[in-house]
Order: C-alpha cells, then sequence, then structure tokens
C-alpha cells in the first residue's frame, strides 16, 4: 500500500501483486483532523498512515500489509513524536504502526499512484524528516534552545495565587549578570500562572528587539510556546482540538511576532524551584520571588476600582502635544497635571472606568466625575458614553428604552364601551 499526505489530506493506494506487477484494487482518503492538520508533513504522514491502514484492514481481513512512503514513520514515533503528540495519541499510533506483527513498513522515494489524483507529482520526496520537523516547527530558523556565549540574559517567571481571598498576579524580569530587577508589574487577576509565565518571555522579547539574548524560563508552557506548540498552532489559525480559539490566543500571537523581533535569540528552560548558590538557581529564584510581590503591589498601592494598571503608558505624539497643552508634566515616567492628577491612557480608563461602571451603572457623566477624581484622560466622555451604551443592564432600565405605552382602549381589558 502506497502512502502519502498532501495539505492535510491523507490519500494512498492498496494494491496486489499480480504478474510480476503491483495491481491496484482499492483508491484510499481522508481528511485528517483539525489539530493534525496544523503539525509538521512527516507528522502528518503518521496519522495519515494509520488512518488508511485502518481502512485497509477492512479489505485485507487483518491480512500481512506493507507499507510504501516517504516519510521515515517508525523512526519519528520512536524519537520525536513524543515532543509533539499526546501520549494517548502517541499510544494509539504506536499500536497500530509498531507492535502489529503483520505490518511492514518501508521508507521509499517510489511516486505514489494516488499523487497523480493531486495534480503532477513534485518529484521531491527525498529528506530528512528529523531535520525537516525541526525547521517546519521553529519560528525562526536560529532558534536556540541553549545558553548563547554573548548578549544580555534574562531570568523572567509568572505568579497567579490566591491572597487573602483574592487572585493576585503578575510577572518579573531580572538581569542575569547583576541580577538586579529589570521590569515588574501586576497582571490582571483573571490571568492564569500560565498566561503570566508567558508574558513575562514577551515583554523580554520585547526589550531585546535588535539585541542578542538568552531568556531563562521554569515554565514548560512557555518554553514549549516558544520551541514546540507556538508555530503548529500558528499553522492551523490557533484554535484547539474542538475548533474553537486558544484561551491565550492573543498573547500567543504578540510572543510568536516579538519571538521574530531579537537579532539572535534563545529561550532556555530551567528548573524552577531549587535550593542552592549555582547562577542559574539563584537568578531563577529571584524572578520568582520579584513576580510575587508584583502581584501583591496592587493589594498595597492599587487604586479601588483598578484591576490592573499599566506602568508602560503609551500616548501618540498628537496625545502628548495636547498634554503641554494643558499644562501636564512629565514626572518619573508618567504624566500629571498641576493638581497631581494622574494623565491615563486611553486603554487603561476604559478598565478603570468599566470597574466602576460594574459596581455603581452610573451614567456616563457620573462616571466622568467619579473618574476625574483622581484621574485624567483624553477622550474620557467618549469611553464612558460607549462603556453606558455597551451595558446590556443599563439598557433594560434606561427609560428611553422602554416600550411606549400604548393609548387607552388597545388592550381588551381596556377597550372602552
Amino acid at each position: 500500500m502506497f502512502i502519502n499526505t498532501q495539505e492535510g489530506t491523507a490519500f494512498g493506494v492498496l494494491t496486489q501483486e499480480w504478474a510480476g506487477k503491483k495491481k491496484p484494487i482499492g483508491y484510499f482518503s481522508k481528511l485528517l483532523d483539525p489539530v493534525s492538520r496544523g503539525w509538521p508533513t512527516c507528522l502528518q504522514a503518521i496519522v495519515a498512515t494509520a488512518l488508511l491502514v485502518e481502512e485497509a484492514k477492512k479489505i485485507t481481513f487483518g491480512g500481512e500489509l506493507k507499507i510504501y512512503t516517504p516519510h521515515n514513520i517508525r523512526g519519528v514515533l520512536q524519537q520525536k513524536a513524543e515532543k509533539w503528540i499526546t501520549d494517548a495519541r502517541l499510544l494509539k499510533y504506536e499500536g497500530i504502526l509498531i507492535h502489529s506483527p503483520k505490518l511492514e513498513i518501508e521508507t521509499t522515494s517510489l511516486q505514489n499512484p494516488a499523487q497523480f489524483l493531486y495534480g503532477e507529482p513534485s518529484g521531491q520526496l527525498r529528506h530528512d524528516c528529523m531535520r525537516l520537523i525541526e525547521y517546519q516547527t521553529k519560528i525562526r530558523e536560529d532558534l536556540e534552545e541553549e545558553e548563547l556565549p554573548e548578549g544580555t540574559k534574562f531570568f523572567v517567571d509568572g505568579s497567579s495565587r490566591v491572597v487573602e481571598g483574592k487572585r493576585r498576579s503578575g510577572y518579573a524580569i531580572v538581569d542575569g549578570k547583576s541580577l538586579e530587577l529589570i521590569e515588574s508589574g501586576p497582571l490582571h487577576k483573571t490571568w492564569s500562572a500560565q498566561a503570566c509565565e508567558l508574558y513575562a518571555v514577551f515583554r523580554a522579547l520585547e526589550i531585546l528587539k535588535g539585541k542578542i539574548g538568552t531568556i531563562y524560563t521554569d515554565s514548560k508552557y512557555a518554553y514549549g510556546v516558544v520551541h514546540t506548540f507556538g508555530k503548529m498552532w500558528e499553522e492551523r489559525g490557533l484554535i484547539n482540538s474542538q475548533g474553537k480559539n486558544l484561551v491565550h490566543e492573543k498573547l500567543i500571537r504578540k510572543t510568536l511576532e516579538a519571538l521574530r523581533g531579537p537579532r539572535r535569540i534563545a529561550v532556555v528552560h530551567v528548573r524552577g524551584h531549587q535550593k542552592g548558590t549555582f547562577y542559574h538557581i539563584r537568578g531563577n529564584n529571584l524572578a520568582d520571588e520579584e513576580a510575587k510581590k508584583a502581584a501583591l503591589h496592587l493589594l498595597s498601592e492599587g487604586k479601588e476600582g483598578q484591576d490592573k494598571l499599566d506602568t508602560r503608558m503609551s500616548f501618540t505624539k498628537q496625545e502628548i502635544d495636547k498634554l503641554r497643552q494643558i499644562g501636564a508634566l512629565e514626572k518619573e515616567g508618567k504624566w500629571v497635571l498641576p493638581d497631581d492628577r494622574e494623565i491615563v491612557s486611553k486603554g487603561v480608563a476604559w478598565r478603570i472606568m468599566k470597574e466602576f461602571h460594574r459596581q455603581t451603572h452610573w451614567g456616563v457623566q457620573a462616571l466622568v466625575d467619579q473618574f476625574g477624581t483622581k484621574y485624567m484622560c483624553i477622550g474620557i466622555y467618549d469611553i464612558a458614553k460607549r462603556l453606558v451604551g455597551e451595558c446590556l443592564t443599563c439598557q433594560k432600565v434606561n427609560k428611553q428604552h422602554l416600550r411606549k405605552k400604548g393609548p387607552r382602549g388597545t388592550i381588551h381589558s381596556q377597550e372602552t364601551i
């Protein structure tokens, strides 16, 4: 049986020895599932072979079967597959393709007759499956898993835990040479530990844009996104096995984009929560401590109604010109008015006012007045107006949205005689 895969479709032709030649007796074609369609070609070949072997058994009645394929199926299964394929799938494919006594698999460059049903064969069948998988699963070819001998070194970590009944999340980046804190901050309370750790890697990549550097993380999830799953998820549109969007879709997309920024980059996994004085242990433990402190920072200095205050306020050139016109001054990286009210970006203003509105369901003017006691933002009235307009609760109880009463006598019980 000749088997191959192309564009997420498994195709094959079952042949039988007849007069010294291989006589076709059956053609097969099956669409791979959404998850495996996003895998590298050589991993797709494993799924394709398993699917078509099961179909062929219906014709051969479990008899001896020899598979011809341009892919090193058994070699990939035994050496590389566990890095991408789940244990459940791996066990299933090994049972079908490796532990079957009546199945023989031969890697060959012979053309699959079924290939002609999908257009002209390319003829480029010889390849090294191991190298091709590595190439197809890396965001960039020079991405390293080991420490670079030169450049900046960062230890990053994220934290998400319950403190006094409330979940607090944060992240931190520590300089690998001086072991000094480079950046830290609180994150949204709904973020999981995995999201916080991935965000820390994302921020480190942004800092290293155009530079050479090494990032150390104890997060297997963040490490997997960078080295293994990220490219595969990107290939299949960042959806899961049920065809739904991934939980951290936007963050994953940003991280993959940021990964292309540095001139040279290595993301290294280190074991977490170790004791000792070794360089990697000290750096990772310090990043862990700073991430926990950053999450708690919101408890002591956070302002009412504020889930997350982004310390990196970003304004356009036009907005900065307006700020200067109204007398605002830049102090320690923040813009403040003469009355010491802080000027925040529109994104931060939206989060603060959203929390105000969730607790009170005030109208536009009341929200603006409450916000203006501590903060200021360009276009705050439009933000409040949009926020109130999108609130379903306010729309239901607002008088102007209530159905107007009809004239008396239009209801049966009110009919006049």
